[in-house]
């Protein structure tokens, strides 16, 4: 009897520390909360609490839930440096990482001037306005691979047809060039 609890209890504990290796929680920057002390050692720090100063900017590709394996009101997202996230929709926006999703949402983040996918290579500028629902940047180019809706001139209402479009853009400033801000993100790579 004493020998078969041992064995449940030691069984249970080798479970629990196999599942607590797996565990993986959002990227933490830790801020530093004092001042350095005499030797120039970093003193201790606190984690940071939630604010907009931790915001994830959705760089190099961005995709809503409800396809592609996504679970339905979570965003994937993958910031400059390549960490990967998984975000809830309601907290993902256009404008800045001090933005609200109420006053930027993503029903209002367009990128504009874009082709068909199937239109690229045709001479021209592109002409249709998009709200996207995923990108992904195109690597050692100012382009994107974007699939979205496109919203007619003069209307604020996106098709229902989604499709493939390429948006380019040439400075930074451009409006093609924005990317949309997500919180209260997990990383997942």
């Amino acid at each position: 009897m004493l020998l078969a609890t041992s064995m449940r209890w030691f069984t249970l504990a080798v479970l629990a520390v196999a599942d607590l290796r797996s565990v993986q929680l959002a990227e933490t920057h830790p801020h530093n909360l004092l001042p350095k002390r005499d030797g120039g050692a970093d003193p201790v720090t606190a984690p940071p609490q939630f604010s907009h100063a931790n915001a994830v900017r959705c760089s190099q590709n961005f995709q809503i839930g409800g396809r592609d394996g996504i679970a339905q009101g979570k965003t994937r997202c993958e910031n400059d440096q390549g960490w990967r996230y998984e975000c809830p929709t309601g907290h993902c926006h256009g404008g800045g990482p001090n933005n609200h999703p109420n006053d930027h949402p993503l029903s209002g983040f367009l990128f504009r001037g874009c082709k068909l996918q199937s239109d690229y290579h045709k001479p021209g500028p592109g002409q249709i306005t998009v709200n996207p629902d995923s990108f992904g940047i195109v690597p050692g180019m100012k382009q994107l691979m974007v699939w979205g809706y496109a919203v007619p001139e003069g209307s604020t209402t996106p098709s229902k047809n989604r499709v493939g479009y390429t948006c380019d853009w040439n400075l930074d400033t451009d409006n093609n060039a924005r990317r949309p801000w997500c919180n209260f993100c997990i990383k997942i790579t």
